[in-house]
């Protein structure tokens, strides 16, 4: 056995610990189950899905007033960093 050390930031290491947790699984164990299917499968699968309206198809948007709808993109800008 061997010691990975990795960085990331502190709200992305709280989450994947709920998601283990609800898993009843480690965090450790989470991170060894990505990389053995990985490996195994021979290819990385991300969900590329948007999370959000995205166009026509989702339906109009609708806001009472542009405070509303600055605070709605303002939330999807500060996610992650960009537009989702």
């Amino acid at each position: 056995m061997t010691t990975l050390s990795i960085k990331i930031e502190d709200e992305l290491k709280i989450n994947a610990q709920k998601m283990a947790n609800e898993l009843g699984i480690s965090l450790s164990s989470l991170i060894k189950m990505l990389l053995k299917n990985t490996i195994r499968k021979g290819e990385l699968y991300i969900d590329t899905k948007p999370k959000y309206h995205t166009g026509p198809e989702d339906g109009d948007l609708e806001f009472d007033d542009p405070k509303e709808a600055i605070e709605y993109f303002e939330k999807l800008a500060n996610e992650d960093g960009k537009m989702a």
